[in-house]
């Protein structure tokens, strides 16, 4: 059976946090497949994006339809992400030793 999820009718025109996306997988199905239309979500979190990014890659038949400019930024974003190998160049990275937090105030204050 095919679904279509109105996003924004169910969670907002904002979606912000993994725990939304979570709730709307938790009523999924692993037999029937789903249109996530984006109509009306102006802005997504990168972290609900991510959300997203695992349900329709997981388990489940998903695909996310009618996304705002934004929100496909975000989702592409995510998306490259995930296939990118990570270069980080330790070679300038310094440890600074805040033992309490006033310490480590001042450190971030005068960076």
């Amino acid at each position: 059976m095919k679904h279509i999820i109105k996003i924004a009718e169910i969670i907002n025109a904002e979606v912000v946090t993994r725990n939304t996306v979570e709730s709307i997988e938790k009523r999924l199905n692993h037999e029937d497949e789903y249109l996530f239309d984006m109509s009306g979500v102006k802005h997504i979190s990168r972290s609900a994006a991510d959300e997203f990014f695992n349900v329709a890659h997981c388990d489940y038949h998903v695909v996310l339809v009618n996304m705002e400019p934004f929100v496909k930024k975000m989702m592409d974003v995510v998306s490259i992400g995930r296939f990118k190998t990570r270069d980080r160049n330790e070679e300038h990275d310094e440890v600074i030793h805040c033992p309490d937090m006033e310490s480590l105030s001042k450190c971030l204050l005068s960076l």
